[in-house]
């Protein structure tokens, strides 16, 4: 996990990236016959989350 703290006094911002795979959780990527629609095992998940008042 990457994570980056920015911003403003008063007003921080933190941005991260996550990466999950389906065969760490136990779970088999999506897949439908003939190959028409298949999921990577590896999800990228990004964030950003800035307080502010």
């Amino acid at each position: 996990m990457a994570l980056r703290l920015s911003g403003e006094p008063g007003a921080p911002r933190l941005a991260g990236a996550l990466v999950l795979r389906h065969s760490e959780l136990g779970l088999q990527p999506f897949a439908l016959p003939g190959g028409l629609l298949a999921v990577q095992d590896e999800v990228l998940l990004e964030f950003e989350l800035q307080a502010g008042g």
